[in-house]
C-alpha cells in the first residue's frame, strides 16, 4: 500500500533529528523542524536543501504553511511563535512569546487563527497575519502535545500529558466540554474529515476512537508497540495512517482489525500527506525525510 522513496538524507555524521514536518499548498517544498535550532527548507521533489532559517534559541518543535505558501509560523522550545515570509530574503515578520516551551501548534486558514501549546499546559490563540495575541487558556495541567480546530475555527481540541482531551470555544477561550480522560499520557491527535470522531494516540501505543456528540464509550486499538507520535486519516478512503516510536508507519481501517505495516529507520517523529497528491512526507529522529506513495 505503501511505496517508499529516500528524499533526503543530511550528510552530517551526527545529524539533529528532524521534529515537524509540513508540506507547502503546491506540494512543492517541505519545511523541516530541527532539533538544533533551525528550520530546514527542502525541495518536495528533488529533496534538495533549499535554506535554513536560524532565528530560534532553542529545538523547534512544530512548523507550519499558511494559506499563502510564502508564509510559514514556527515554534520552539525558546518559548516563542515565529512568522517567516518566504522569499528571496526569507525574512522574520513577527513573533510571539509565550513564556513557556511550545510543544505544539496549529492554524485555522478560514479564521485566521493559530494557536500554540505549551509545556506548562496554557494554549495561547493568536491571529497570524498580524502575529498579536487573541487570548490565553490554562487548558492542562501538563503539556499540550496536539491541537485541533473544527467548525472553521469555531471550536479547538487540545491533547495534553495529563491524559486529557478537552474541546474550547475559541471566541470566549471557555471550555465546551471535556472529550476524553484516558488515564495515560496522550502524544498525538487527529479529527476524522467529517468531524464526528477524534483519534488519541497514547503513549503505550494504543490508539484511542472518541465520538465527539453522544455517548458512545471511546474504542481501543493497539496499533504499536510504543508510544503514537502521529496520527492522519486519509481523506480518498478514510484509513488512518499512524507513525510511532517503534519505527514503524502503520495503515488501518476503524471498522477493520487488520494493520498493515512499513518499517523506518528510527522513530517517525511527524507525517504530512501533500495537498495536491498522494504523496506521504514522513520525518524521523536520524534526520532523513522519506516520501511514500499511497497505492
Amino acid at each position: 500500500m505503501l511505496q517508499k522513496n529516500l528524499l533526503y538524507r543530511p550528510t552530517s555524521s551526527k545529524p539533529p533529528p528532524l521534529l515537524s514536518v509540513d508540506v507547502d499548498p503546491l506540494c512543492k517544498r517541505l519545511a523541516c523542524a530541527t532539533s538544533d535550532s533551525r528550520v530546514l527548507l527542502i525541495n518536495a521533489q528533488t529533496g534538495r536543501p533549499q535554506r535554513s532559517l536560524s532565528s530560534h534559541e532553542n529545538v523547534v518543535t512544530s512548523v507550519r504553511f499558511l494559506a499563502d505558501r510564502l508564509d510559514l509560523v514556527s515554534s520552539s522550545w525558546d518559548g516563542s511563535v515565529r512568522k517567516w515570509r518566504l522569499g528571496r530574503d526569507n525574512q522574520e515578520v513577527g513573533r510571539i512569546d509565550v513564556g513557556a516551551a511550545c510543544k505544539s501548534l496549529a492554524a485555522d486558514t478560514t479564521s485566521g487563527t493559530a494557536a500554540v501549546g505549551a509545556q506548562d499546559g496554557r494554549v495561547t490563540l493568536f491571529a497570524y497575519e498580524t502575529m498579536k495575541k487573541v487570548r490565553t487558556i490554562k487548558a492542562h495541567e501538563r503539556d499540550v502535545s496536539a491541537l485541533s480546530f473544527i467548525q472553521d475555527g469555531e471550536l479547538l481540541l487540545t491533547a495534553s500529558w495529563d491524559g486529557t482531551c478537552r474541546l474550547w470555544n475559541v471566541d470566549t477561550g471557555t471550555l465546551v466540554r471535556e472529550i476524553v480522560q484516558s488515564g495515560e499520557r496522550i502524544q498525538a491527535m487527529t479529527v476524522s474529515s467529517e468531524e464526528a470522531t477524534v483519534f488519541l494516540g497514547l503513549h503505550s501505543g494504543k490508539i484511542l476512537i472518541v465520538p465527539l456528540e453522544g455517548s458512545t464509550s471511546p474504542s481501543v486499538m493497539p496499533v504499536h508497540s510504543d508510544a503514537v507520535s502521529v496520527i492522519l486519516q486519509l481523506p480518498s478512503s478514510g484509513q488512518v495512517v499512524t507513525g510511532g516510536w517503534d519505527a514503524t508507519i502503520r495503515v488501518w481501517a476503524p471498522a477493520h482489525p487488520q494493520v498493515h505495516t512499513q518499517r523506518t529507520l528510527t522513530g517517525v517523529t511527524d507525517m504530512k500527506l501533500c495537498p495536491r497528491g498522494n504523496h506521504l512526507y514522513v520525518t524521523d529522529f536520524s534526520g532523513t525525510v522519506t516520501q511514500w506513495s499511497l497505492e
